[in-house]
């Protein structure tokens, strides 16, 4: 009788134990994914904020290169802007330029 006891004295500790510990890991992975939502909502943001700005930077500079074809009398725009490119090596479309780069540092480091 004594081993019977002992052994139900022994599930109840092992359920209460098992119990305890399932809360435990759940209230972790809780804290963990409240944790990585917070940091994916605040890059998501933050992505956002930093897509206006570029967006807000690509029509300033259509605006600047209308204004200098204007001012100078440049009749045209796409003229100004392969000079520009060719004469400087580098694109104003931004994607362009980003692959330029790209391609630049491959090309050094191979040599």
């Amino acid at each position: 009788m004594k081993i019977l006891e002992e052994n139900i004295e022994l599930k109840e500790k092992y359920e209460t134990l098992e119990s305890s510990y399932n809360l435990k890991l759940q209230e972790e992975k809780t804290k963990i994914q409240d944790k990585y939502e917070n940091i994916i909502y605040n890059l998501e943001k933050e992505n956002n904020f930093l897509r206006r700005v570029i967006n807000t930077f690509q029509k300033t500079v259509e605006k600047f290169i209308h204004w200098i074809c204007v001012k100078f009398s440049i009749s045209e725009e796409n003229e100004l802007i392969r000079n520009f490119e060719l004469e400087n090596d580098t694109y104003v479309d931004p994607v362009k330029q980003i692959e330029n780069e790209k391609y630049e540092k491959d090309w050094d480091f191979e040599l």
